[in-house]
């Protein structure tokens, strides 16, 4: 009858201290993720997404920003900043440029772009642009939202958005949500519909013309 061999007490010891090893690159693999902002196991990328986040600072001064994952950024005065974000729960941090924490915001956005406007200042308009890239030349301004100086933080629940002073794409794609253009308005213009859909409406004709290399007309007209 053969006997049984018993590991041995420093057999044992090998696998825990190989255990242990396993363990520790394990987690600190995890640990990445989790101080990138994207969760442990980077879990908020695969269930939020990814997107852009549009920031927008109207005021004289210039302001600073600090989201989860990136390092502190610059929105300088009377401009724009987009930094790319991991979709899910995030808090914005505005500073100004002596690291006064002077407002926090709360986003909720799952596979969406964001927007956070830092100041009061200035209106915006959203239009959607899907009917204009069908192929469809008159058509009538349809307003996704229009946010006033109180709205601070939007979602548009898309990634198929054209912020402002940015150029159009050529084409929308189909996978990204429905095609929306945010544009910077006056205020009072939110009052006036009507005055608001012409002059938006110009524009996104001219914009889109030139976004798909066709020339106005009353520019064609002219130039015979």
């Amino acid at each position: 009858m053969s006997e049984e061999k018993v590991p041995s007490r420093f057999d044992s010891k090998k696998v825990g201290i190989f255990v242990a090893i396993l363990a520790a690159v394990i987690l600190a693999a995890g640990s990445i993720g989790h101080f990138s902002g994207v969760g442990f196991f980077s879990y908020r990328l695969f269930l939020y997404g990814q997107g852009d986040l549009y920031l927008l600072n109207m005021s004289k001064e210039p302001l600073f920003v600090e989201i989860p994952g990136h390092e502190r950024v610059e929105v300088p005065a009377e401009n724009a900043q987009v930094v790319e974000f991991v979709g899910g729960e995030i808090e914005a941090k505005v500073f100004n440029a002596d690291s006064k924490l002077l407002d926090t915001h709360k986003l909720d956005a799952r596979n969406s772009h964001a927007f956070i406007k830092l100041t009061q200042e200035s209106c915006l308009a959203v239009v959607e642009l899907d009917p204009f890239y069908q192929g469809q030349k008159k058509q009538d301004i349809l307003f996704k939202a229009l946010l006033n100086e109180d709205t601070r933080v939007w979602i548009p629940n898309s990634k198929n958005v054209v912020w402002p002073r940015k150029p159009f794409p050529a084409r929308l794609s189909s996978e990204d949500g429905p095609g929306l253009w945010v544009e910077l308005v006056g205020c009072p213009l939110l009052e006036d519909p009507t005055f608001l859909d012409a002059y938006l409406a110009v524009r996104l004709e001219e914009r889109i013309a030139k976004a798909m290399g066709r020339k106005d007309e009353s520019q064609g007209k002219k130039s015979e």
